[in-house]
């Protein structure tokens, strides 16, 4: 069974988180118009949605243009689910050791729907570094090249050999931490 097909399943609140999802970084505002074409809603429906998303202080609207884009406010939602997760704060002592002992960028990342999501960063102090925010989603694919080891912490055993390129984990530095 299909879970929107669910009693249980609010269809205005799932229209209306596809309405802040449709900002994107090529979308970063918005008019009523676009909205509703890259939230796949009627005009009427951006506009009612659009209203109460910046009455709630998640939108915020240019006066003079009558576009829309997302405020601060919408970090709230994200900064909760990182104060909250229990593995994170865990692992941030040894991250920053980690990090502290290498001098190396140390990240750590989580597998949600087929992609990676940074967690938790330490920039190296020394090294002009790729600009990897906490939130920042990349495909597994992608991930796999620049980490190999990580997705491999979240799987049974079996599976490991799945996400590896060429059926295996190989070191990418000096130090490397690397499964079985």
């Amino acid at each position: 069974m299909n879970p929107e097909d669910s009693s249980l399943f609010v269809q205005s609140l799932a229209t209306g988180l596809s309405v802040l999802d449709a900002f994107t970084t090529d979308r970063p505002s918005m008019n009523l118009r676009e909205i509703a074409e890259a939230a796949s809603v009627t005009k009427s429906a951006a506009q009612r949605f659009t209203h109460t998303l910046v009455t709630l202080g998640l939108l915020r609207k240019d006066a003079t243009s009558k576009r829309f884009s997302l405020s601060a406010r919408t970090l709230n939602t994200g900064y909760r689910y990182l104060q909250t997760h229990v593995l994170l704060e865990r692992a941030n002592p040894y991250l920053l050791e980690l990090n502290r002992q290498t001098g190396e960028t140390v990240n750590l990342a989580e597998l949600d729907s087929g992609e990676m999501v940074y967690i938790g960063r330490f920039p190296s102090p020394h090294r002009a570094v790729v600009h990897m925010p906490v939130g920042r989603r990349l495909p597994i694919s992608v991930h796999r090249r620049a980490a190999r080891f990580s997705p491999a912490c979240q799987t049974s055993r079996s599976s490991t050999s799945s996400l590896a390129v060429n059926g295996r984990i190989s070191p990418r530095t000096p130090l490397p931490i690397s499964i079985p």
